[in-house]
């Protein structure tokens, strides 16, 4: 699980955009940069993102625009709650990515875009399926006003994770050659691992012809002419 910099520069890339999305009001956006990293990176670079989603969260809820209102007062009294959900939800993006990327095998545009779309999808209806019922356990002032209007911003999210995170993600990651589209790479690493492999079958070889050939002149040795002159007497006197 290593971390190259492309990884870095994707993760600050999102982290600019996540504090640009997530304090706009009334505008469900702030969801894509989080499921564009879980579409094109691995699982353990998408859970850094909805780690650093999650506390992006959680600082706007002290001192953003939105802060007062019942979600931001449920955040700021349960610290953890912005957090492992959004880390959830960036591993949940990442696996069913590698998931549809499986299921989906076709050559076409449809084909190659579709598992981004269907992982953005389920990213989103998974933070929609935790964060609510969170919040309606644990927020008070929350539960009266909060069902009519979740299920409005959800059938929003939803519609732009399909239309636009998914698409987005495609393009980029066909772009800038990242996640399904990056080439594939043999390291030095690699290279020298095979050589070393190579050296060893062809000094194995080696032996086991030269010892083929030390027996066979070892049985040639032993079969001197003599041997071959009694055996021949022995014959006669038989």
């Amino acid at each position: 699980m290593k971390i190259t910099t492309r990884n870095i520069t994707v993760l600050a890339a999102s982290l600019a955009l996540m504090f640009v999305l997530t304090p706009i009001p009334f505008i469900s956006l702030f969801l894509v940069p989080l499921l564009f990293i879980g579409c094109t990176q691995k699982w353990h670079i998408a859970a850094m993102g909805g780690l650093m989603f999650g506390l992006v969260s959680l600082m706007y809820a002290f001192v953003g625009p939105g802060a007062g209102t019942p979600v931001a007062i449920v955040f700021t009294q349960n610290p953890w709650m912005p957090i492992v959900p959004r880390i959830a939800v960036g591993l949940i993006t990442a696996f069913s990515f590698m998931g549809f990327k499986k299921l989906i095998r076709g050559k076409g545009k449809v084909a190659r875009l579709l598992p981004y779309s269907l992982a953005a999808a389920a990213g989103t209806l998974s933070n929609t399926a935790i964060i609510l019922p969170l919040l309606v356990v644990l927020g008070e002032n929350f539960r009266i006003a909060a069902l009519g209007q979740t299920f409005i911003f959800a059938s929003i999210e939803l519609a732009v994770a399909i239309l636009i995170a998914g698409p987005l993600s495609h393009t980029v990651a066909k772009a800038l050659k990242i996640g399904s589209y990056a080439p594939v790479v043999v390291t030095d690493f690699s290279i020298e691992e095979e050589a070393h492999a190579v050296q060893e079958r062809v000094v194995v070889g080696a032996e086991q012809a030269y010892g083929d050939s030390a027996t066979t002149l070892d049985k040639t040795q032993n079969n001197t002419p003599e041997d071959t002159v009694e055996e021949k007497d022995h014959d006669f006197n038989i």
